[in-house]
């Protein structure tokens, strides 16, 4: 008899083990985020861009063979250029 109540005891403490590890086990972990720096643009406005233009006649790419920043500009506002 003593047998008996000790396998009973056991099997009553495994399902009780079982069930706080599923509903302790499965809780989601808090999400860690870290705050993201956010950098300055050095410039108070700029204009950056590649693409196609698309004209009626036909399709020009619009583009630079390197990138960098423009520091002289050799035309002025409404000079003809080809």
């Amino acid at each position: 008899m003593k047998q008996f109540y000790t396998v009973l005891f056991l099997a009553i403490l495994g399902i009780v083990i079982g069930v706080a590890t599923i509903f302790y086990g499965n809780a989601p972990a808090e999400a860690k985020t870290k705050p993201i720096l956010t950098i300055q643009p050095p410039f108070s406005s700029y204009v950056a861009g590649t693409g196609m233009v698309e004209a009626s006649s036909t399709n020009i790419s619009v583009g630079t063979p390197v990138s960098g920043i423009i520091t002289k500009l050799a035309v002025n506002v409404g000079d003809h250029v080809k």
